[in-house]
């Protein structure tokens, strides 16, 4: 029976202080930005990757101009 009535006790005290607590306060301000950490280290080289298609063919150009006549 002692048992028992230290339990109610218990649950009593723990709802009372949880009852008791009040609003949430303001955000406080914001804290001064901390140093840069270091640079990871590099990665892997990647696998080349495939070559391309071949592009299309460009247009003409014009005809040059006509050389000198020979001797």
């Amino acid at each position: 029976m002692k048992k028992t009535i230290l339990k109610y006790i218990s649950l009593a005290i723990v709802i009372t202080l949880a009852s008791c607590q009040g609003d949430i306060g303001p955000v406080g301000p914001q804290g001064a930005k901390g140093p840069t950490g270091k640079n990871g280290a590099d990665g892997t080289v990647g696998a080349q990757g495939s070559t391309g298609s071949t592009g299309a063919t460009g247009v003409v150009g014009d005809k040059g101009a006509t050389g000198l006549t020979g001797d």
